[in-house]
């Protein structure tokens, strides 16, 4: 599976990026197709997340390139990137705190909607559809950390991404609390947006994604469906460890 694939709503085009002495990224290539769920895996240190802030444009890469339709965004700023359609959480989720439920979310509408008035419905739409329109008026500090996850998807939903990017949003969460969250994402899923999902979750996620990404050390070593990734020894050997393949 490469990344020459035109038709692909994303491309990742040999992706690298040094911080000082550590090279974080090295040549990283894989296509995403329109509407598909796909799992970014690999130990802890592997690039993941350096990855995601790349195509979100939150950090600039020092080789290679990324293209989101036709459109190279690899050099352009998050704002810029967030009104072409593509959306991203963060591990450690980050409401406006000092605002309500609601504002919060308004604020994601208004990234690709100029009317306020219709930001609010929006808003209110999608905190109904996430779960948290009955806590609209409080105060995002309010929130425990499962209803915060679910903000920071509802605040990047209402701007009405094409390509999502979730970074652990069942981090911390309790298993019927995940079942829920799973629940959420899946049916974003089924509206045609296109998923990226890092998770260490690993039963989790191979049960819900189309393919998987394995990166350790910077470098893609694995892309292919769940149930080849999980038999592959070297990958079995950087991340996924004896036990997980035993119990396939």
């Amino acid at each position: 599976m490469g990344s020459n694939d035109e038709n692909a709503i994303l491309r990742v085009e040999g992706i690298s990026k040094r911080f000082g002495g550590l090279q974080a990224l090295r040549h990283a290539t894989f296509d995403v197709q329109r509407g598909e769920k796909l799992g970014l895996i690999g130990p802890n240190g592997s690039g993941k997340t350096t990855l995601f802030s790349v195509i979100s444009g939150f950090v600039q890469p020092n080789a290679g390139s990324v293209y989101l339709e036709s459109e190279k965004i690899s050099e352009s700023k998050p704002h810029a990137i967030t009104k072409l359609g593509l959306g991203r959480t963060f591990q450690v989720v980050r409401p406006f705190v000092d605002a309500t439920v609601l504002d919060n979310v308004v604020v994601g509408a208004l990234k690709t909607e100029t009317s306020v008035a219709r930001a609010k419905e929006i808003a209110e739409a999608t905190l109904e559809r996430c779960g948290l329109y009955e806590r609209r008026n409080h105060m995002a500090r309010s929130l425990q950390l499962v209803d915060r996850k679910r903000l920071e998807i509802a605040r990047i939903l209402a701007g009405d991404p094409k390509v999502f990017l979730l970074d652990e949003t069942m981090a911390g969460l309790r298993p019927r609390e995940a079942e829920s969250a799973l629940k959420l994402i899946q049916s974003i899923n089924d509206d045609g947006v296109t998923l990226i999902i890092v998770e260490h979750m690993m039963r989790i996620l191979m049960s819900i994604v189309d393919r998987v990404v394995v990166l350790n050390h910077g470098q893609v070593i694995g892309n292919d469906l769940p149930k080849v990734i999980s038999r592959d020894p070297k990958i079995i050997e950087a991340y996924l460890g004896r036990n997980y393949a035993e119990t396939q």
